[in-house]
């Protein structure tokens, strides 16, 4: 079983409401207002100012984008926003073909050339950082913070130890492998520092779940997870999605070729991202064993998990 196979998407937020526009139900504490407010300013932002097709945010009757909701039997309060549909043709990974991967690659590109102008202009803007393995982490940095204070405090691999703890439970083999994986990633991330032609608000979530087709275009959807990060993140997740494709060479040079078609990739990418792409599996594997208690993953995590195991001990990492 692949990583892509093993990912699962976990129990939604969204629920379809009878006018046709998804209803996003955040669950604490994984987000602030300020957070949640951040990443519907860029959807706006991207609206207004580009041709993507991404989720519109529907505003209140008073303006805002978002509200806050309480229900009878709901212990704490819920961020709740609306969004218009967004109409679009998902594909099966073993569907994609090398033009839909060159694509996304321009697509990505638009995204980071945009995200650039757009953090600049609104220094005020409140995401939390990417690159964190663990829920611990996460829940840390759910207030989100600026982009000046994530350029000037990253925290690359602040939670490389927590990880291999919680990994080390079950696995001691996979806690090495997760060190292993963390400490190459900081490496790449110290080297590649934060300036805006590497780093900024990503997507973070871009796999092919989260891109569809139209007849001429490639939409997005889902950004819950965007974020201050490294570009090439959003490129590892798009690229871990289709290590299984059987023609995997063909769609990472499709994908990176029309990235480049409109934006350039720092020296040394390629094989940064095969580092990047084994930080991601390692992600999952978080990701899954903190819901192993969950009913979706109670009797499979431990079976994903030996497999993702398996694919960062087999990564091509410089151990230096």
């Amino acid at each position: 079983m692949s990583p892509s196979s093993t990912r699962r998407t976990p129990p939604s937020g969204w629920r379809p409401a009878a006018s046709g526009t998804p209803l996003r139900i955040h669950r604490p504490p994984l987000r602030t207002e300020a957070a949640v407010e951040g990443e519907l300013r860029w959807l706006e932002a991207l609206r207004r100012d580009t041709d993507v097709l991404v989720p519109e945010p529907v505003r209140t009757g008073a303006g805002r984008l978002l509200t806050t909701a309480t229900a009878e039997g709901v212990p704490e309060s819920r961020i709740c926003v609306l969004f218009r549909w967004v109409d679009g043709d998902f594909r099966e990974v073993d569907d994609l073909t090398a033009d839909d991967l060159h694509r996304v690659g321009v697509l990505t590109a638009a995204l980071h050339d945009h995200a650039t102008g757009f953090v600049s202009r609104n220094t005020d803007l409140c995401r939390p950082r990417i690159g964190l393995l663990t829920a611990r982490a996460r829940e840390e940095e759910a207030g989100g913070t600026t982009v000046q204070q994530a350029c000037s405090d990253p925290r690359h691999g602040r939670d490389a130890g927590w990880a291999a703890e919680e990994v080390a439970a079950f696995s001691p083999r996979g806690a090495a492998a997760v060190r292993r994986v963390a400490e190459a990633t900081r490496r790449i991330r110290d080297r590649l520092g934060t300036s805006p032609a590497v780093y900024g608000l990503v997507h973070a979530d871009l796999h092919q779940e989260n891109y569809l087709f139209g007849p001429d275009d490639v939409r997005l959807i889902d950004f819950d997870d965007c974020g201050f990060g490294h570009h090439l993140d959003d490129l590892a997740v798009t690229l871990s999605e289709i290590t299984e494709h059987d023609d995997s060479a063909g769609l990472r040079a499709a994908l990176l070729d029309g990235y480049r078609s409109a934006r350039s990739l720092p020296t040394g990418a390629e094989a940064d991202l095969e580092v990047l792409v084994a930080f991601r599996f390692a992600q999952i594997l978080l990701w899954k064993v903190s819901l192993r208690d969950h009913p979706v993953f109670r009797d499979s995590w431990r079976e994903d998990a030996d497999d993702l195991i398996d694919e960062l001990e087999a990564s091509a990492i410089d151990s230096g």
